[in-house]
């Protein structure tokens, strides 16, 4: 288990300054790849060439602590054969490599666990599993929110849980509780309304796998389910080491641990026929404390801080590491900027 490190504020900003430079470098500007065998052979082909001039190996450049001081960790999918292709040193920080795997999304289509059948009469909340109808992937409800627009509630979940397969349209279609993966005639609880334009390229600014659905005719409350309601937002930097919690839509509550912060990363993605490959940036890694249960299935899934009976959010999980676990956390400040939502609380 990780200690909670707190780093100064001119610590913090310094470490995240040279995280982007050095993330700039090392990750390949790649966005479109073609087809899903094109990106498989274009990635093999590079696979045994050096750190610098793979597009696929470097995953991401986040900030982590050891001793108390904050470092710059350089996440791949494998380990590279030359060490000094990347420097131990970079901005006056120390540089280690560690072997992450793909940061996949966990939006699921296939071999999600069954999350609890809700029954008649259900309560919209955090944790929840939805999908898109017809066909989608299913995944859990983040949290309800409120447009700024035009003051209708709604749900929030990953962009890529809620658009349909294949689907290019700016929205209209119905999501139904619960998910596709959990059972096939599930009930219309919302209508998708908008996103930020992750998966179809047409982010303004920087990408946020988010979006928005207004609720139809249904109860809704904003909770997450086993924690209770939601009382604010967690509003302090996280701290590495610090301890928050995820309720998973199959798992429910678990106990994990931010193990990086300013995380840039790369996330592919695959719609339609063709894979994208989306870098994001402000994102916060957290791992379990025990057994691993999140997974395929729980994109969505709320996080959250216990602080005596207030429950705060924190985001959402939206994508998890292959071989180290760790999740990727979208902050719910993100969110409701690229959305233009306002969290729905007390």
């Amino acid at each position: 288990m990780v200690s909670a490190s707190k780093l100064s504020m001119a610590d913090l900003s310094a470490a995240k300054t040279a995280a982007q430079k050095l993330a700039g470098e090392l990750i390949h500007p790649i966005t479109e790849v073609g087809t899903y065998d094109e990106f498989i052979n274009l990635r093999d082909k590079h696979d045994k060439k050096q750190v610098r001039e793979s597009p696929f190996n470097i995953v991401g450049v986040g900030i982590a602590t050891e001793d108390g001081k904050p470092y710059l960790r350089v996440n791949v999918r494998r380990l590279p054969m030359c060490f000094n292709e990347i420097g131990k040193e970079y901005e006056g920080f120390r540089v280690r490599v560690t072997k992450t795997g793909l940061f996949s999304p966990t939006g699921s289509r296939v071999n999600a666990k069954p999350s609890p059948i809700m029954g008649p009469g259900v309560v919209l909340m955090g944790g929840l599993s939805l999908s898109p109808s017809p066909l989608g992937s299913t995944g859990a409800l983040g949290f309800m929110a409120k447009c700024s627009k035009s003051g209708r509630p709604g749900l929030v979940s990953p962009e890529h849980v809620l658009r349909p397969y294949g689907q290019a349209g700016a929205g209209g279609w119905n999501i139904v509780h619960p998910g596709i993966g959990d059972h096939r005639c599930g009930a219309v609880v919302a209508e998708y309304v908008r996103d930020c334009g992750m998966l179809l390229n047409l982010s303004k600014g920087r990408p946020v796998d988010a979006a928005f659905a207004e609720v139809r005719d249904v109860a809704w409350e904003p909770s997450i389910r086993g924690a209770g309601r939601i009382t604010g937002r967690h509003t302090e930097i996280l701290q590495l080491g610090q301890r928050v919690l995820i309720c998973g839509r199959q798992s429910g509550e678990r106990q994990a641990e931010v193990t990086q912060v300013g995380l840039a990363v790369a996330v592919p993605f695959k719609h339609s026929n063709a894979l994208r490959r989306v870098e994001f940036a402000n994102i916060v890694t957290v791992k379990e404390t025990n057994i691993p249960q999140l997974g395929q299935g729980d994109s969505g899934a709320p996080v959250y801080c216990r602080l005596g009976k207030d429950v705060l959010l924190v985001g959402m999980m939206f994508a998890t590491a292959r071989a180290t676990r760790e999740h990727a956390i979208i902050l719910l400040s993100d969110i409701e900027a690229s959305l233009d939502v306002t969290m729905i609380g007390p």
